[in-house]
Order: C-alpha cells, then sequence, then structure tokens
C-alpha cells in the first residue's frame, strides 16, 4: 500500500489521504495452510 500512497500524494500534490480498515477474516485452503506450517517449521 506504500506504492498507492506515494502516487496519491504525487497526484494530488500532498493533499490526498486514504486509510485502511481491517474487514474479515477468511480461511486459509488445506492446501496452503499445510505450506504455510511446513514453511513455518523449517
Amino acid at each position: 500500500m506504500m506504492e498507492f500512497s506515494n502516487a496519491l500524494k504525487s497526484m494530488t500534490s500532498g493533499e490526498g489521504e486514504f486509510a485502511m480498515t481491517f474487514r474479515r477474516y477468511e480461511q486459509v485452503p488445506a492446501t496452503i495452510q499445510k505450506i504455510l506450517i511446513a514453511q513455518a517449521n523449517a
């Protein structure tokens, strides 16, 4: 998001601003869970 922030400031001469807010959690598919766990345990 830093790229967006820099682009926004550039386009608006430093006047633009934005905010990110948490929307929701989503379950990770089981295949990806296994990969992430394996990487964390390595």
